[in-house]
């Protein structure tokens, strides 16, 4: 059961943003279909667009393993179709659609990739496999989303040579890589940037700190770690950083207790939840620039701590001294640049 968020209104409820992450689904004690998905973006925010993400859900029931993933890209795609009609507001809701393929399929995979394709009716942008992996930390989560997928993380996954052939089946496409990993793997992450300099490849979750589990209380000794390897990776130009699902950091605020999903007992404010954001939107912006920065929300997992209002209130309120060249950037421009977004529909509260 969701717990009651802190109640908000939107500030700057004209700043456009394309929501670059988030997963309509009905899986894992998450129920996210059409009509909570529509609330949230018709919240008050200027969502222009998003970009929907795989989650392993909606796979279909049969036919070949390996194109059972493509079933979540049609269901995706119809979430878009539905808000082309114009019917549900201007929000361009999944624009762009990143789905699964297994990568270590070798050149098997691009029958696989020209489905997802075909069934995105234009709106495919890549694919996202995330390989985290820790000696120390093994979540249920992490387990559970394995399983669905029927995949297996090895520590180096994206070193592997079957792997690696997969990506160039991607880059051959025009198509980007999306990857989750923990800070302690950005070398195998370079090595994998280095090897493809012309793939575009976006790191999630703040390239993930980590403050969960057998982390739980160590976030400050943890962050001068995360800070160089995210300032290592940010030397590799094809790389780009989304700023959402920082709750692997474990980053507590003052007056409110701190569970293992890296929620809290009671809402945080906005207020509350910048301070504690903006060391990482900070040393992320800093590194990368804001033309390689995206925020996103990650919902519904970031339900646990926020509402949809209260988080993009949160990302607003810590980017407040900003330039509006950089907070362009980091709300929409980055995000359509980098998924290559047709907004030709996008809304204007401006005028």
């Amino acid at each position: 059961m969701t717990k009651a968020m802190h109640a908000e209104e939107p500030i700057e409820p004209d700043l456009p943003i394309v929501d670059c992450h988030h997963h309509p689904r009905d899986t894992a004690g998450l129920h996210y279909l059409f009509p909570e998905f529509h609330a949230d973006l018709a919240a008050g925010h200027n969502i222009v667009a998003t970009v929907g993400v795989e989650v392993g859900d909606m796979f279909a029931a049969e036919g070949p393993a390996e194109l059972r993933p493509v079933n979540e890209t049609a269901f995706l795609n119809g979430i878009a179709a539905m808000f082309a009609s114009g019917r549900y507001g201007p929000t361009q809701a999944c624009a762009g659609i990143v789905g699964f393929a297994d990568l270590r399929l070798r050149s098997r995979v691009e029958p696989v990739l020209d489905a997802h394709i075909r069934a995105s009716e234009g709106r495919f942008r890549g694919v996202r496999v995330s390989a985290f992996w820790n000696e120390q930390y093994a979540p249920q989560r992490i387990q559970t989303r394995r399983a669905a997928l029927g995949l297996e993380t090895p520590q180096h996954l994206l070193l592997e040579p079957a792997f690696r052939e997969g990506i160039a089946c991607l880059s051959a496409r025009g198509l980007s890589y999306d990857v989750s990993i923990f800070y302690t793997q950005v070398s195998d992450l370079i090595d994998l940037a280095d090897a493809f300099p012309n793939t575009r490849i976006i790191a999630g979750h703040y390239v993930a700190p980590l403050g969960l589990g057998p982390f739980a209380g160590k976030h400050r000794e943890i962050f001068p770690l995360w800070r160089l390897a995210v300032a290592k990776l940010a030397k590799c130009q094809n790389v780009a950083v989304k700023l959402c699902g920082i709750r692997w950091a474990g980053v507590g605020i003052e007056g409110y207790a701190l569970d293992e999903q890296g929620g809290f007992d009671s809402p945080p404010s906005s207020e509350a939840l910048a301070i504690a954001w903006a060391p990482y939107i900070e040393t992320c912006v800093a590194h990368f620039g804001a033309n390689r920065c995206m925020f996103g929300s990650n919902f519904p997992p970031e339900r646990v701590m926020s509402s949809y209002v209260g988080l993009w209130n949160a990302f607003k309120r810590a980017t407040s001294a900003y330039s509006p060249t950089e907070r362009a950037a980091l709300f929409h421009d980055t995000a359509a640049t980098v998924y290559r977004l047709d907004l030709s529909r996008a809304a204007d509260r401006s005028g």
